[in-house]
């Protein structure tokens, strides 16, 4: 090989001899090296085109899905039958609204796009809406649901079941959200109406005159109890349902087991029942209470009972009230028959016993004769006039409106009436056993008390046995919330099958005691009948 310089330039030439046929080795060797790298370039651009084309295609077909979804959602948004809104969660101002929510507020979709969320809202509900919207920008809360009022353009108040959420995920800061408002104006109108009938049926059961109640037969729980029990038990409807057993534990006493047996028997078939018992008030007082019941039974429900307590308390007093009058009324005229009976019968003994002397008298042959016809006389007038003056004490007894009554200490008057007595104790050697308590105390008389002392107590001693001295026991007891005296004694006893019905009767002697004038008990029992009391007596003959 030969080079050659040049002058002119920093570069040489060489001039290289090869042979022919390395040369075209080396020419088909590149041709070759070329024609491989462009089939290599043509099929990667080939994969590079296909490729494209299909992203093109997936591209493509989801810009054509997501054109159809906004569409769709644009459909729903526009045509949903419920109000939808977007709204900026910073400023409040509406974005986006769709006809519903239009037609909702009476607004047109410009006029919204003006207003802020809050423009559109019930001034009285934005307190509580801004709580509630407050937690959910900081993340308390991703949803809140409500039912309020909002102010349409006519300036009405509607109400809406709105339901908020945020457009943004947790963490992220707040952009817009989804308002969803449901109409329920109607609805509430419904409700109102509802609750104003239930008020108006409320007042109205709250004005009958009794007691109206709904309760379970099983348990005796009271599902329901009108406000009237407050103005005739004194109790509130809390306390009354608050205690399943409140009915049964508020039952007098002496009417719980029957009122209990009476539900018991209660049964579905049986759809009416009435019953008059006893509760206690909340005072502690006594109520009486007629009670209508109704069975309501429905299919695969629990049977119940509704009924109506009236107060009859009234009616049960005047009843009594009747029943006492009519039983004094009744005793009154016994013993105005008892009184006709004696003032007949001792009258007209006493007239016949004059009438006979004086015509004694008239025919007396001699002074002597005469003058005792005169004695005779005398002594019936006596008899007469002390007659008169017992019937004059069994009328004031029986007639005194005016007796004083006041609180006597029991010791002290059969004290006093044993001192009195004390000279006939002696005598009898008698023993007397006072067991009465000092502090009892009697609303009573004076003299009525020291009346029936003196003859409780002179007839124990008058009617001693002879073969033994006698034992007198004074005891004083509560029975049935009423004081007891018993006096009782180791005396001769009396037959009560014989003269018992005679006992208290007026001029009855049993015993042939020459003492006797048969009045003194029969003054007790009316001094004690006269005071509310009753006298009974017990006796066995020779044993007291």
């Amino acid at each position: 090989s030969k080079s050659i310089t040049f002058p002119d330039g920093d570069w040489k030439l060489y001039v290289v001899n090869v042979k022919g046929f390395d040369t075209w080795v080396q020419m088909l060797g590149a041709l070759a090296f070329g024609l491989g790298t462009a089939v290599l370039s043509g099929y990667l651009l080939t994969r590079l085109l296909k490729k494209q084309l299909q992203l093109h295609y997936v591209v493509t077909t989801q810009a054509n899905k997501l054109i159809v979804t906004e569409s769709k959602y644009k459909k729903i948004f526009d045509h949903a039958a419920i109000g939808i809104a977007r709204v900026d969660s910073i400023t409040g101002t509406i974005l986006e609204v769709n006809e519903y929510l239009c037609n909702f507020l009476g607004y047109s979709e410009s006029e919204l796009f003006a207003k802020k969320i809050k423009s559109v809202i019930y001034p009285d509900d934005l307190g509580e809406d801004r709580i509630l919207f407050k937690q959910l920008l900081s993340g308390q809360i991703r949803q809140f649901n409500k039912v309020k009022r909002y102010v349409n353009k006519n300036g009405e108040v509607i109400w809406g079941n709105v339901i908020i959420t945020p457009l943004w995920d947790e963490g992220e800061e707040p952009t817009n959200h989804i308002v969803i408002i449901e109409d329920v104006t109607k609805r509430k109108e419904e409700e109102q109406i509802l609750i104003d009938s239930q008020k108006r049926l409320q007042s109205l059961i709250n004005t009958i005159d009794g007691i109206v109640w709904e309760g379970d037969l099983k348990s005796y729980k009271c599902t329901f109890v009108s406000e009237k029990v407050k103005d005739i038990l004194g109790y509130s409807v809390k306390q009354w349902k608050s205690i399943p057993t409140f009915w049964v534990d508020h039952l007098h006493p002496d009417d719980r087991p029957r009122m209990i047996a009476y539900i018991k028997n209660i049964t579905a078939n049986s759809k009416q029942h009435e019953a008059e018992y006893r509760m206690m008030a909340s005072d502690g007082s006594i109520v009486w209470v007629r009670d209508m019941v109704t069975v309501i039974a429905e299919p695969d429900q629990p049977i119940k009972l509704r009924g109506i307590m009236l107060d009859i308390t009234s009616r049960v007093e005047a009843d009594y009230a009747l029943t006492q009058s009519f039983e004094l009324v009744t005793e009154q005229n016994k013993r105005l028959l008892n009184f006709s009976y004696i003032v007949s019968h001792n009258l007209r003994s006493h007239s016949s016993n004059i009438l006979g002397i004086s015509t004694l008298i008239e025919t007396a042959k001699t002074e002597e004769d005469r003058n005792e016809m005169i004695v005779l006389l005398k002594k019936v007038a006596q008899n007469l006039n002390e007659t008169l003056l017992n019937l004059n004490n069994i009328v004031n007894i029986q007639t005194s409106l005016d007796v004083v009554v006041e609180p006597l200490n029991l010791s002290d008057y059969i004290k006093n009436t044993l001192t009195s007595q004390n000279a006939q104790i002696l005598a009898k050697e008698a023993t007397i056993i006072n067991k009465v308590d000092e502090s009892i105390f009697v609303n009573y008389n004076r003299a009525y008390l020291d009346s029936i002392l003196l003859n409780l107590i002179s007839n124990a001693l008058r009617y001693s046995h002879p073969d033994r001295k006698p034992v007198i026991s004074l005891t004083c007891f509560l029975e049935k919330d009423k004081l007891v005296l018993r006096v009782s004694d180791n005396g001769v006893g009396i037959d009560l099958n014989k003269h018992g019905d005679k006992m208290f009767g007026i001029y009855q002697t049993f015993n042939g005691n020459a003492d006797a004038r048969g009045f003194g008990l029969f003054i007790s029992k009316n001094q004690i009948e006269a005071m509310g009391g009753k006298i009974e007596v017990e006796s066995n003959i020779d044993k007291g």
